[in-house]
């Protein structure tokens, strides 16, 4: 809500002001600035699950946030108080934005010790009804140690809150630790779609077979009570392994089909390939003649078939990280997003070597249109730099609102090298055309989305889990 500015907070804007003062493009384009800066109401300084030796636990570090199809922004935030705020701002496009604060049941500071990882997640059904939230952690195991385990030590069982929030309500359904369900290491978790979760756990504590087949729990949850549902265990085929024969690829898929038979009829999907990527992913099983263009930059000059099955294990990388920062992993090449239209948008090397081929295909993989970018991206001069690893990656699409969003970094040296900088470069979703960009902090883990109101389109950050940017996207010329 914006009222009269007093000293302090003309000194706050002009600051604001400054670091995101205009830069123009070789192309002519202005950087695009916030109209708009909320700052959320939560506690500046939530604590930190840091211990030593594992550093980086700042609880300001571990936050979610979605936009629902209503158009309100949803931020989840983890405090070591163990009370986790989720936060709701509606009309964010107007000048007195409406928050509003739920408090969910987290872990607290005395949970920290010997935590390896926690994993904040928000995620919404697609009617809009219901919003899950998951607080996960998972402790230390023996080998984590760096000489030896305490004596006696026993590693406490991993586990996830999962809470259910009423979002015409405003207040919780209900809750459960997964712990409660037995021994659960959730490796991914997705809102399939307005009746259950879906989550896979890889802690089954069996070796894989001769061919790196590893059994895989396919598991369902329901929404809004969390009781457990279907559920299935399926073989999935480590890519760190060679390919396996054609005959055995072929023969565990049915059983896989067949063993997830419930499963998939409750989901909706057609394989249990596909339920693992709606799970993993949050899209559908990328068309196979899309999986050519990643060949030049991953194990290229090997036969065909061997170098698809090692592409296809450096895409399963980028999706390491359910419930994390999403983009700690971003090279020269990327993974492609699915859209709402079930159209699929991928960065591609360009003819033109120092650019990106930015391009639309359908759902079966064939090239509906591609663009050159020459500008906003990697290869931009006025954002790139010659001595540095720079990657850009198609994060969010909405057709509706003719919008595309492409999330960029620059390192120094390598893709391991400290963050130089880092920005959100818009197109247009129909005709490809450039838009502007947006630049980010260099040493914040951000990212954004599109959102609209009041028939106008904007690009959303949030910042450590406490300041919302809203940016509005220009108009056609």
């Amino acid at each position: 809500m914006f009222s009269v500015l007093s000293r302090k907070s003309l000194l706050h804007a002009l600051t604001v002001a400054a670091i995101y003062a205009p830069a123009f493009l070789a192309s002519g384009q202005p950087a695009i600035q916030p109209s708009r800066e909320i700052h959320l109401p939560v506690p500046e300084s939530r604590g930190s699950y840091s211990h030593y030796p594992i550093p980086g636990l700042a609880a300001r570090d571990h936050f979610s946030w979605r936009v629902t199809p209503d158009q309100s922004i949803l931020v989840f935030d983890s405090d070591t108080s163990g009370n986790w705020p989720l936060v709701r701002v509606r009309k964010w496009w107007t000048e007195n934005p409406v928050s509003e604060v739920l408090k969910i049941s987290g872990w607290v500071a005395a949970d920290k010790k010997n935590l390896a990882e926690i994993y904040v997640d928000v995620q919404v059904t697609p009617d809009g009804r219901y919003a899950v939230v998951f607080s996960g952690a998972l402790w230390r195991d023996k080998s984590d140690f760096l000489l030896h385990a305490p004596k006696g030590y026993i590693q406490r069982p991993s586990d996830t809150i999962i809470t259910v929030i009423d979002l015409d309500r405003w207040q919780v359904v209900t809750s459960i630790h997964t712990a409660t369900l037995g021994d659960i290491q959730i490796r991914d978790a997705r809102v399939v779609n307005d009746r259950w979760i879906a989550f896979d756990d890889s802690h089954l504590g069996q070796s894989p077979s001769e061919y790196g087949a590893y059994p895989i729990s396919n598991a369902l949850i329901s929404i809004p009570d969390l009781k457990p549902g279907p559920k299935c265990v399926s073989q999935r085929v480590s890519h760190i392994w060679q390919r396996p024969p054609d005959s055995v690829a072929e023969s565990l898929r049915k059983q896989n089909d067949q063993a997830c038979r419930e499963v998939l009829e409750a989901t909706g999907r057609d394989s249990a390939k596909a339920l693992e990527t709606l799970i993993q992913r949050g899209s559908d099983v990328e068309p196979g003649t899309m999986k050519i263009h990643i060949l030049d930059a991953v194990a290229s000059g090997l036969p065909g078939e061997v170098n698809l099955w090692t592409a296809e294990g450096h895409e399963e990388d980028f999706f390491r990280y359910w419930g994390e920062y999403p983009y700690n992993e971003n090279y020269a090449e990327n993974p492609p997003l699915e859209s709402s239209s079930r159209l699929w948008y991928g960065l591609y090397g360009s003819q033109e070597r120092q650019f990106y081929e930015l391009v639309r295909y359908d759902a079966e993989g064939e090239k509906q249109k591609s663009q050159t970018a020459r500008h906003l991206m990697c290869g931009d001069p006025s954002l790139d730099s010659p001595k540095s690893a720079c990657g850009c990656r198609v994060i969010n699409v909405s057709e509706e609102d003719h919008a595309l969003l492409a999330y960029c970094r620059r390192q120094h040296s390598d893709y391991d090298g400290m963050f130089q900088r880092q920005w959100l470069s818009i197109f247009r979703s129909d005709d490809l055309s450039e838009v502007g960009f947006i630049d980010l902090p260099k040493n914040g883990e951000m990212w954004g989305a599109i959102g609209s109101g009041n028939g106008h389109t904007y690009i959303l950050t949030v910042e450590h889990g406490d300041i919302l940017r809203v940016y509005a996207v220009p108009d056609r010329p």
